[in-house]
Formats: structure tokens, sequence, C-alpha cells
């Protein structure tokens, strides 16, 4: 058996299908929206952890989790989370959208020789 996972911003979703790609068994739970603030939009990763443990529970209530040989997981593109070196969050995760970077952008636009480049922008994972 395979399990897939997926955090999106609105919830999280998992599949587990079989070596036939046969749906087993499916879970989903909505997450709050992210705080919105100044141009910054960011989100507890302890949403993030409540709502796997909630997954999985509620799979395990369908299938033994035991089978389970491998694991996929994906999330939103540009999020960005500062973790310790034993991978704990030490801050708030900063969402694709947000946009409240604006002097780290400014600083790289003042050091870097493309002036259209990506990471330019205030929402860029290198300001944030």
């Amino acid at each position: 058996m395979y399990l897939g996972i997926d955090f999106g911003t609105s919830g999280c979703r998992a599949v587990v299908i079989d070596a036939q790609r046969t749906s087993l068994a499916e879970a989903s739970h909505p997450l709050p929206a992210p705080l919105r603030q100044n141009g910054g939009i960011s989100q507890s990763p302890q949403l993030w952890l409540d709502a796997l443990d909630r997954l999985l529970q509620d799979l395990s209530c369908k299938i033994p989790l035991s089978g389970i040989r491998r694991i996929a997981i994906d999330g939103t593109s540009g999020t960005v989370l500062v973790c310790d070196s034993q991978g704990n969050p030490l801050t708030q995760a900063l969402m694709y959208n947000d946009a409240s970077s604006v002097q780290a952008a400014e600083t790289i636009r003042e050091h870097c020789p493309q002036h259209q480049h990506l990471t330019m922008t205030p929402g860029s994972g290198l300001a944030k």
C-alpha cells in the first residue's frame, strides 16, 4: 500500500492506494484560513501536525496502516518554515502568497545584477 498526503492552504487530504492504484481509503480535514496582517500571510505549523494526526487516525479506522510501504507528501509551493536543527518549527509558516518581506526584497535588489529577477519580490522564498 502507498500513502499520499496533500497539504493545501484550506485543508489536507490523504489517500491510500494499492499496487494496482485502487483507492483503499481516503480522509480529509479542513484547515483554518491563514492569518493575514500587514501584507503577511502565515499559518501555525501545529495546525498541520494536528491535521496529519487526524488524517492518520481516520485512515487507521478504515485499514491497517502497517501495510503502507511508501509515503508521498506535498504542500503549498513557496511556503517557508524556519526550523531548528531537530526540525522543530521556530516561527509561523510564511505562506506561499505572503508578501511581507519588503525590506529583504529591497536588500536583494541592491545586490542582484538582474533588475527583474524573481528573487526581488517580497513574496520570493529568498526574501522570506
